[in-house]
């Protein structure tokens, strides 16, 4: 994911979410709503600047965060939404206490809180400082009321291509089938390709490239031909998708 814009025929802007790369703050495990401000506060910043938002897009965490703004009433208008890999709930296996080790849980029944990770932050390439995730006991009652039935209530102007690997152990693909259902079930349209052998983080080889085409096509096709579902070349010649 992360030379996708380079890969682009796109004007792009991306950022860090707070806690992480270059941005002050502190990063949460169910920090989606103040995540969600942070990119309306982004978005209007680029609209005061004379920018035109076409699409936004996420992955992963990002991807929950961005299906969540756009299904805000209040939202900066952006017509095209891409979500790469996100999860839909905390019901499977994967999601909760569970996805955590035996002594991470343990400290987390003992004293409430655990350094889920140390990663690397500052500015790029050396990023020469370090930051501590910490999950809270609260953080995991949070994620697990957590959901995107909210997509349901997206603006029927709105866009969504839903891309998911299917060998992601992470974040197991169904959670994406669910988000495309939950869509269908409200006013806006959705897309939704599924890669055989792909992982949640698409850094394996040719990965990358391939996500760019999928979303690259994607942007071309709804930006010159901004019509509901279509199922057409652009769909068929990508394959690994699951139409309806």
């Amino acid at each position: 994911m992360a030379d996708l814009e380079d890969r682009l025929a796109f004007d792009t802007f991306s950022f860090d979410a707070r806690g992480m790369g270059e941005s002050d703050g502190e990063t949460g495990y169910a920090n989606t709503e103040q995540e969600c401000d942070d990119l309306a506060e982004v978005l209007r910043h680029l609209v005061e600047r004379g920018e035109t938002i076409r699409a936004v897009c996420g992955h992963s965490k990002g991807a929950v965060v961005a299906l969540m703004y756009a299904s805000r009433s209040d939202a900066v208008p952006c017509p095209l939404v891409v979500s790469v890999s996100a999860r839909y709930d905390a019901r499977d296996s994967s999601a909760g206490v569970a996805r955590f080790s035996p002594a991470q849980q343990d400290e987390l029944e003992q004293t409430g809180r655990f350094e889920w990770l140390s990663y690397r932050c500052g500015p790029e390439p050396e990023r020469p400082h370090r930051r501590k995730y910490i999950v809270t006991r609260e953080d995991i009652e949070r994620a697990a009321k957590r959901s995107l039935e909210c997509v349901a209530s997206m603006a029927e102007t709105t866009q969504t291509l839903v891309l998911h690997g299917k060998a992601d152990g992470t974040v197991p693909y169904a959670n994406s089938v669910r988000v495309d259902e939950a869509i269908g079930r409200g006013a806006a349209s959705a897309d939704i390709m599924l890669f055989q052998g792909v992982g949640h983080n698409w850094d394996a080889a040719g990965e990358g490239a391939l996500l760019a085409s999928a979303i690259g096509g994607w942007l071309e096709q709804r930006t010159l031909n901004p019509t509901r579902r279509q199922s057409g070349p652009l769909i068929d010649h990508l394959s690994h998708q699951r139409g309806r």
